[in-house]
């Protein structure tokens, strides 16, 4: 039974500093003659430090989940295809259920970075390029400002031919005046 004991009492080590010390303390009770003066003492002490250690880990569990439940509502309420939305509104709906279990924790956060992927993938692909100092620098604010000359080009052509029209339909009506040469 002390051996046991003691093997039970390394097995639990990093679980929680006040476990530790009470597992060490348990070794020390079993290396001692006196096994019954020292349990009576050691064993409400661990069983306290046992209660208090997985509520802490239900109170940390607890706050994972919403945590991971925040990060999930903001990815939804991004404008995101179906095809990312539906996994996503599954992963929330079983998010805190899953997230009850330690052993689901990597997988979950795993799952979440997948589905973040996804939903910024898309958000990228449809925000505009942003252009960087070495853009606007040299060519990408030539092109942007070659295109609106050539849109301003195309709109300013226009009423010029419609002028041009004008003047020609004005001098077929109107008999040619020679122009004077003592007017300069």
């Amino acid at each position: 039974m002390r051996r046991s004991l003691v093997r039970s009492s390394f097995a639990v080590e990093g679980a929680d500093p006040v476990i530790e010390q009470c597992m060490r303390d348990l070794r020390e009770v079993l290396r001692d003659d006196d096994l019954d003066h020292g349990l009576a003492s050691l064993v409400p002490r661990l069983e306290r430090a046992v209660l208090d250690t997985e509520r802490n880990k239900q109170a940390r569990i607890e706050r994972l989940a919403q945590g991971l439940q925040r990060l999930t509502a903001q990815l939804l309420a991004l404008p995101l295809p179906s095809e990312v939305r539906k996994p996503l509104k599954a992963y929330a709906r079983t998010v805190r259920t899953r997230a009850a279990q330690s052993r689901e924790l990597p997988g979950l956060l795993g799952e979440l970075g997948e589905l973040q992927d996804r939903a910024l993938t898309v958000q990228m692909a449809g925000a505009p390029r942003a252009v960087g100092l070495f853009g606007r620098l040299f060519g990408q604010r030539e092109a942007e400002v070659a295109a609106s000359v050539a849109v301003m080009d195309t709109a300013v052509a226009e009423p010029l031919d419609a002028d041009s029209q004008v003047a020609q339909e004005t001098a077929a009506v109107a008999p040619a005046t020679p122009p004077s040469l003592g007017a300069e």
